[in-house]
């Protein structure tokens, strides 16, 4: 695996996207889709603490999305 996955990674709510449709808000432990700025690709997350003020998320990559 990817060092740059294997790790926690604070992200801007932009880089992040719903699983399923129609998400608008999100909790810890919530499954998302981040997209990585090193390969501009969708790949699943884990939300694992956020900050509400400025809109940035914790986020544990779980699946790497390869084709």
């Amino acid at each position: 695996m990817d060092p740059f996955f294997s790790n926690e990674l604070q992200v801007d709510r932009k880089a992040l996207r719903p699983l399923r449709p129609n998400k608008s808000n999100w909790k810890i432990n919530d499954s998302c889709e981040f997209k990585s700025p090193k390969d501009n690709k969708w790949h699943e997350a884990i939300i694992t603490n956020f900050d509400s003020k400025i809109q940035t998320f914790t986020i544990i990559v779980i699946s790497i999305k390869e084709e």
